[in-house]
């Protein structure tokens, strides 16, 4: 189930909200290309499909996934990478949100190298989450 890893009490509104906006979400796919027609995918049962796409987000849970970043940037785009592909440490969904959140409304003035930036103000738990993740990069 796409979203099984989000809180339960959030994870079907965020679905909800997505489902409301006309996103159609497909799991378990494999990015093959971006050219200008498109968003060239695999899905889970070996069907090639295109789609046509101005703007992509990828989310890919807790595992870095990074394959599209080479691609664009052969072709003169440059990725923000957020969420678990910028730091797939102990990833939290809520973080990942916020990050795209805070990188939607900067996006004309954004610069990819301060995506790690781009951090809702830090509580407790969120300096120790900080904190553990600094501490692990530089093991």
């Amino acid at each position: 189930k796409l979203g099984a890893g989000l809180g339960k009490t959030t994870g079907w509104i965020h679905r909800a909200t997505l489902q409301q906006g006309g996103v159609e979400m497909i799991g378990g796919v494999k990015y093959d290309k971006v050219d200008d027609v498109g968003l060239h995918l695999t899905t889970k049962g070996g069907t090639p499909q295109i789609l046509e796409v101005d703007t992509i987000v990828v989310c890919a849970g807790q595992l870095s996934e990074t394959s599209l970043e080479k691609p664009l940037r052969e072709r003169g785009i440059t990725p923000f990478l957020i969420g678990g592909a910028h730091l797939a440490a102990e990833l939290d969904a809520k973080r990942a949100i916020d990050q795209g959140s805070r990188l939607a409304a900067e996006i004309e003035t954004a610069s990819p190298e301060k995506v790690g930036e781009l951090v809702a103000p830090l509580g407790m738990a969120g300096w120790l989450f900080q904190k553990f993740t600094e501490r692990k990069a530089n093991k």
